[in-house]
């Protein structure tokens, strides 16, 4: 899990680093090339944490179990069917 933690985040963040650095280097890069590659960069960066939640849900069973734990204490959907008590089955 941990290697394709890091893939992802480098696969998502290392070209954005890339282009934080060579900015740095030579600032007139930066108007030249951000409105051309920035929004892609930040897309990626997006996309990155979106699959970097699925990938702990699919990898880990104690996340998921967590993760459901505190959605259950955040929304009160589970709670609102059992205040009314036991519905029968027909």
């Amino acid at each position: 899990m941990l290697v394709a933690l890091l893939g992802l985040f480098l696969a998502t963040e290392l070209p954005q680093a890339l282009f934080g650095l060579l900015t740095a280097i030579a600032p007139q890069l930066f108007q030249q090339c951000y409105y051309a590659f920035g929004e892609v960069m930040d897309l990626m960066a997006l996309v990155g944490s979106a699959v970097n939640f699925v990938l702990y849900c699919s990898m880990s069973r104690q996340f998921r179990n967590t993760f459901r734990r505190l959605a259950h204490k955040i929304l009160p959907l589970a709670r609102r069917t059992s205040e009314f008590g036991n519905v029968r089955k027909a």
